[in-house]
């Protein structure tokens, strides 16, 4: 059984969208994690932050690749 670790948190949906892409490319298979809603017929009014995990063996690599995207964004 695989172990996923949440490596970043992100308020807007595009930048979760982007590091995952990133870490595609990277040969690193990366999932969005979304807010749980409290019942399913409230989920589309619901928005949260989205999470994004990878493979417990892949997290060092995935670091590195967080900290390229970090600076990307901010420019």
């Amino acid at each position: 059984m695989d172990t996923y670790a949440i490596i970043a948190t992100f308020d807007d949906p595009k930048e979760a969208y982007y590091l995952k892409f990133k870490l595609g490319l990277e040969g690193i298979d990366a999932y969005l994690v979304e807010p749980r809603p409290e019942n399913y017929a409230s989920r589309a009014q619901q928005s949260g932050p989205l999470k994004v995990q990878v493979n417990v063996h892949q997290v060092e690599k995935a670091i590195k690749v967080l900290f390229e995207v970090q600076s990307e964004l901010k420019e």
